[in-house]
């Protein structure tokens, strides 16, 4: 599989849902603090769970993966940067300038991210990846409506904006919660969820 493995199918389904949001997050953040002081507490973050992605990732990328609940160890910095992402980019939506188009930028790249590897597994729950994708869109439209037609409900932002956190998550969400389901709970060999789990 070589130094995508990451990227791909099996391993990608147990881990890589929100590389798009993490990576821009990670990317954005180290631009934007670029000039804080060291001791800032987002530029020390930013740098830090960046160093722990990067590290791992590379690891994986360059060696075998022995089992798969070995890449939970990317867990942490990707919800970090996530959860970072999706605060630093709502606030620059709010403030508005090119800055406020990446909260855009996010959504899409997260719907197409998750369609493609979902796409590995077109009969899982197709109505939860075709549902994950109409909210995005939904919310999307939202969002950039709002950039361009003013007044507009700050309810309806917030609303825009709750939706399209959802449509990023859904997929994610979905894979994770399947493990309640015997036929898609991993085995000691294989800690994946979802069809990738290898059980049905």
């Amino acid at each position: 599989m070589g130094w995508t493995k990451l990227f791909d199918g099996h391993l990608g389904v147990a881990i890589a849902w929100l590389f798009p949001l993490t990576l821009l997050a990670l990317l954005c953040g180290l631009w934007w603090w670029r000039r804080a002081e060291r001791t800032d507490p987002v530029r020390g973050g930013v740098v830090m769970w960046g160093v722990w992605l990067v590290t791992f990732g590379f690891v994986f990328s360059a060696s075998e993966v022995a089992h798969t609940a070995y890449v939970a160890s990317l867990a942490p910095a990707i919800a970090a940067l996530s959860a970072l992402g999706i605060v630093m980019f709502w606030r620059a939506y709010r403030r508005g300038g090119r800055q406020g188009w990446l909260l855009q930028a996010a959504v899409a790249a997260e719907l197409a991210w998750c369609a493609w590897l979902w796409s590995h597994y077109p009969n899982f729950l197709p109505w939860a990846k075709w549902g994950s994708l109409v909210l995005g869109v939904a919310a999307l439209a939202v969002l950039v409506l709002a950039r361009v037609i003013k007044p507009v409900s700050n309810a309806l932002v917030t609303a825009g904006l709750a939706v399209g956190v959802a449509a990023m998550l859904a997929a994610p969400a979905t894979y994770a919660i399947s493990v309640l389901d015997p036929n898609y709970s991993g085995n000691s060999f294989d800690a994946n969820a979802g069809p990738a789990s290898g059980s049905a």
